[in-house]
């Protein structure tokens, strides 16, 4: 498939807030002290404010009536928009250099110009705080599947640090009683006749 350069993806209505307020937060500290971009447009103290304010408010909306929805909603509006600017900033002072774009830990769009493939495993926030809920492809002769999880800004690679969460026949699990607003990370296997599947990577979430 053929190649095509990079650049700052300019729409984020598609993810999970949580999931948006941890790239802001990641992009934040990446850009903090980063001496490819001296001045941030928007300021890093303005996006600060913006997506506490906003991570405050997805708080409030979950047990909230429609006006805390709407608050939220307009909070994350407001922040997508600075979000953007931010990307063209970074972008025209890196002269689109993918390199340096890459140092700021803002999401660029894909090499490839095809769509990309379905996903193998996949997490979504569950309906209830401390809830996060995994999803995985049907593996080839599994009759059933195991998941692991640990909680950690960072992958552990201990193997000892893994949790189990459960044993299950469906290609889904609910994990529950974790920590809001903590970082959690899920992998997954396969059970066949002949052994387990090799671990599929994991993947994160932050906990509503």
């Amino acid at each position: 498939m053929a190649k095509r350069n990079r650049k700052p993806i300019r729409n984020f209505k598609s993810l999970p807030t949580l999931l948006f307020i941890d790239i802001v937060r990641t992009i934040i500290k990446n850009m903090t002290g980063n001496a490819n971009f001296t001045t941030p447009t928007p300021s890093l103290a303005s996006l600060t404010t913006k997506v506490d304010d906003l991570a405050k408010k997805e708080i409030a909306a979950r047990t909230g009536g429609v006006l805390e929805t709407k608050e939220m909603h307009d909070a994350r509006t407001n922040l997508e928009k600075d979000i953007v600017n931010l990307g063209l900033y970074i972008a025209l002072t890196a002269d689109w250099d993918e390199a340096i774009m890459l140092t700021s830990a803002y999401p660029l769009t894909a090499e490839e110009a095809a769509p990309p493939l379905r996903r193998d495993f996949w997490l979504k926030a569950g309906p209830r705080p401390g809830e996060v809920l995994a999803f995985c492809k049907v593996m080839v002769k599994a009759k059933s599947y195991i998941w692991m999880y640990y909680v950690g800004e960072t992958e552990t690679t201990l193997e000892k640090d893994w949790i189990f969460g459960s044993g299950t026949t469906r290609t889904r699990i609910t994990i529950t009683d974790l920590d809001s607003q903590t970082k959690v990370w899920i992998r997954v296997c396969g059970i066949t006749k002949d052994g387990l599947t090799p671990w599929l990577t994991a993947e994160h979430i932050i906990v509503p």
